[in-house]
């Protein structure tokens, strides 16, 4: 990274500062932007840079993969049981609550011998 401050482009990273080992203190997260100051000779003379506070953002990242991710297991399995009820020579039902009707899943069980 300070090589590509020094070739004066600048930088933009995010960055986990790790808990104090013994306390109760979370993680924090900041993004921190970089760039290089020159001076009129062109000699990097310091580099300047900002850091935000980015610790909601990750949160609301690391929710959202965790809700991509059940959905996924969630249309694994639907994927799982649509085969197992499609192979199946047993009658399969689904139960819809609040109405007290149902409605077969299966239409091989009609016809086992075919």
């Amino acid at each position: 990274m300070w090589n590509i401050l020094a070739n004066g482009s600048p930088v933009t990273a995010e960055f986990r500062f790790k808990p104090r080992p013994g306390t109760d203190d979370v993680a924090q997260w900041v993004l921190a932007t970089c760039v290089p100051v020159f001076d009129n000779n062109e000699v990097l003379i310091s580099i300047a840079g900002n850091t935000i506070d980015i610790n909601a953002q990750k949160k609301s990242q690391e929710a959202t993969q965790a809700r991509l991710e059940a959905l996924e297991r969630a249309r694994q399995s639907e994927m799982k049981f649509a085969r197992f009820a499609q192979l199946s020579r047993t009658a399969i039902f689904e139960f819809v609550p609040g109405t007290g009707a149902y409605h077969s899943v299966t239409s091989s069980w009609l016809s086992p011998w075919d």
